[in-house]
């Protein structure tokens, strides 16, 4: 799910589902594709992007949406983070990250062969993802750094939200939730041993997760 405000509400999934909600109700919106989508990001009312299996991209013109042609990868895209037109990225399968710089899509270097599944962008010179074994990964403008945390090595992270340098969540298996201060990352008690496949970080006091209910992503 992705929201621009109140009125512009997107959410994708299964078969190439998309629905949007206008304030007071949701409808259906072709894709014309029946891959899985698995990521949004909403920059405009005319500029919203999902991915999803296979390399799948389509964006959104405010009328229609329409495939995009990356020729970059078939690798399955997990989640996506955008700040504008020309600073979007995208994660998903074996470490794969791509690029929007408004134009064209580019690969980058992650320095992991782990699958990512979350992905946040603070800013453009700070953007962070997180994965299977521990693994999070972090933007500095111009290359991403890769490492593992030694508490969750074993531990597969299917989300990462925050809203600033200071602020930083991934959330995952069995309950697994690990908070960046800034300088280092610390576990929290998340008071369940069920999977997290979703957070959402509204400020230091509204944090929120999301079981996983299917296995399958």
């Amino acid at each position: 799910v992705s929201a621009l405000d109140a009125n512009n509400v997107w959410a994708v999934g299964l078969g190439g589902t998309i629905l949007k909600y206008n304030g007071s109700s949701w409808s259906n919106q072709v894709s014309g594709i029946s891959e899985w989508l698995l990521g949004v990001t909403t920059l405009s009312t005319t500029n919203v992007l999902t991915v999803g299996r296979n390399g799948t991209v389509l964006k959104y013109n405010g009328t229609s949406w329409n495939s995009e042609n990356t020729s970059v990868t078939n690798q399955g895209l997990k989640a996506m983070s955008g700040l504008n037109s020309d600073n979007v990225w995208t994660v998903g399968a074996s470490g794969t990250i791509l690029k929007y710089n408004g134009s064209t899509w580019s690969s980058q270097t992650s320095g992991t062969s782990s699958s990512l599944y979350g992905i946040k962008a603070i800013n453009a010179n700070n953007v962070w993802a997180a994965g299977y074994n521990g693994t999070v990964v972090q933007y500095n403008g111009s290359s991403w750094t890769a490492k593992t945390l030694s508490a969750f090595q074993f531990t597969n992270f299917y989300a990462l939200d925050g809203f600033d340098s200071n602020n930083v969540w991934a959330a995952g298996q069995t309950g697994a939730i690990a908070k960046y201060n800034g300088s280092v990352w610390l576990s929290q008690t998340s008071g369940t041993s069920s999977d997290l496949s979703g957070i959402s970080a509204l400020d230091a006091n509204n944090v929120w997760a999301r079981f996983r209910l299917r296995n399958k992503f």
